[in-house]
């Protein structure tokens, strides 16, 4: 099988390249994906991408072994970010005080609550289709104390039984 022919998107006269046809576009810069598009995508050489590029070899090597690079850390933090994620909420609890919890609003407590229930049921692998119900209480409740208004529920929540 020959070389393949390389066509450029934009219309411009035709060099010749070791004897094969390629239509050469006017110079304009070109992005790393668009780089990286057509060695991964439209399979180029670097000579091709040379001649459709108006740009050295060198300078398409460098930012090819940047896209690799950049692609390469993506990768790894895919592969990481279950043990970071773990880290910075560690780190983010850990930074919260006793005066941080006793300032807080009592909204802002039973929100709080409410939400770290629900993780560490879903972390438990336990069910938390009950949790929205019972913030929505307890969110009821604190509106209808600020307005000295008495509860009144018209849903009881699903609770989940507990083993002893």
């Amino acid at each position: 099988m020959g070389r393949k022919r390389v066509v450029a998107v934009d219309p411009v006269p035709a060099e010749r390249l070791d004897g094969v046809a390629v239509a050469v576009p006017a110079r304009r810069k070109y992005s790393d994906e668009e780089l990286y598009h057509m060695k991964v995508v439209r399979k180029l050489t670097e000579d091709e991408m040379e001649v459709i590029t108006g740009t050295t070899k060198q300078n398409i090597s460098q930012r090819l072994k940047a896209m690799d690079a950049k692609f390469e850390r993506v990768e790894r933090f895919k592969r990481d970010e279950v043990p970071l994620n773990y880290d910075i909420r560690r780190r983010i609890l850990e930074s919260i005080s006793d005066k941080d919890i006793n300032e807080a609003k009592l909204q802002a407590k039973a929100i709080v609550y409410g939400i770290l229930v629900d993780k560490q049921r879903l972390i438990s692998g336990e069910s938390t289709q009950n949790i929205a119900s019972w913030t929505s209480i307890v969110s009821q409740s604190h509106r209808l104390h600020e307005k000295g208004a008495a509860v009144e529920s018209d849903s009881s929540p699903v609770v989940d039984e507990v083993p002893e």
